[in-house]
């Protein structure tokens, strides 16, 4: 939210040279949304303000104008900056970020910042004993203490089920995430064997959910085009982990009918064309030609003795496209 008109023409209003943040010119190669300035001159429509990068000062719409913090501490939680708006939001985290903190509290959800780099220490045993030991409403933001919340509450006397909701662009570090959260809750279960080979199994079968699942996007070359609904069941009142499942595998069903180059389809079908190359009725199964490789109306894409192995009621599961890989 800017300062709006009222803010900057009323008496006592933002002062000449208040630190705000401005919209990043359009006319200079910069990554920024955001830059940082000073107000020079308030305005009822547009205000006169001085870039700290240089130059001349420019008039701006005063509703594009969002006011700075005082100082620039980066907060663990951007629910304590004393001005909150999507300038200081995006800047708390990208100062966090460059330090080497990837991880910054909304409240009580969690953002997370990939790194692109493997980072062991911040994940080890140690650290997860670490949380595990913390009070979760004061523990630093870290995915551990998101996933103790949950553990901590599924546990309680009369325990309810909890929800971790993992969202995130192309490419964030969501099915990490994902992996991460399910070896803590694997830690907490006390070590104990059953728990482990379960957490190890699901870990393992990610490779056959992406390799339905996942393709080739301008941002990201094994992107993640899948939501999936994972359930982890714990036994009262030790914490060890019984079961975890699968139960809903969800698939973007536009990218068989809509593929822009140089994207993909999901990797399975694209790398099964060798083997399987027409359908039950002879037609076919892969097309080179950007025709549509699945019914939309429940014949299967694969099958075994007429089974169906890739089927999702109605809609659109996968497809192949272009053939062959790069």
């Amino acid at each position: 939210m800017g300062l709006g008109a009222d803010d900057l023409a009323q008496a006592g209003g933002p002062r000449v040279g208040t630190r705000v943040w401005l919209p990043a010119p359009k006319d200079k190669a910069t990554h920024d949304v955001f830059m940082p300035g000073r107000l020079i001159e308030p305005g009822s429509s547009k205000a006169l303000v001085q870039y700290d990068a240089g130059g001349e000062p420019v008039e701006v719409k005063s509703d594009a104008i969002m006011p700075a913090n005082p100082t620039s501490t980066a907060a663990e939680d951007v629910c304590l900056l004393l001005r909150l708006n999507e300038a200081t939001v995006l800047s708390n985290v990208i100062e966090r970020f460059a330090v080497g903190d990837v991880y910054t509290w909304v409240g009580t959800i969690l953002i997370s910042m990939n790194p692109f780099e493997q980072r062991p220490a911040l994940y080890d045993e140690a650290t997860q004993r670490r949380f595990s030991a913390l009070n979760p409403a004061t523990a630093p933001p870290h995915i551990f203490a998101i996933a103790e919340v949950a553990h901590r509450g599924a546990m309680r006397s009369r325990g309810i089920s909890q929800s971790i909701v993992v969202s995130g662009e192309s490419g964030a570090g969501k099915t990490y995430a994902n992996r991460l959260m399910l070896g803590y809750l694997s830690f907490r279960s006390g070590g104990d064997a059953s728990g482990e080979a379960l957490a190890r199994a699901m870990s393992d079968c990610n490779p056959v959910l992406e390799a339905f699942g996942n393709a080739k996007t301008t941002r990201n070359d094994n992107s993640s085009r899948f939501g999936r609904f994972q359930q982890v069941q714990l036994l009262a009142p030790v914490g060890r982990i019984s079961t975890v499942r699968v139960s809903t595998y969800l698939l973007e069903s536009s990218r068989v009918t809509s593929i822009s180059d140089p994207e993909r389809n999901c990797a399975l079908a694209r790398d099964s064309r060798g083997s399987l190359s027409t359908s039950r009725h002879g037609s076919p199964l892969l097309s080179r030609h950007g025709s549509p490789l699945l019914s939309r109306h429940g014949s299967p894409l694969l099958s075994r003795h007429g089974s169906p192995l890739l089927s999702n009621h109605r809609s659109v599961i996968c497809g192949a496209l272009p053939y062959p890989p790069t």
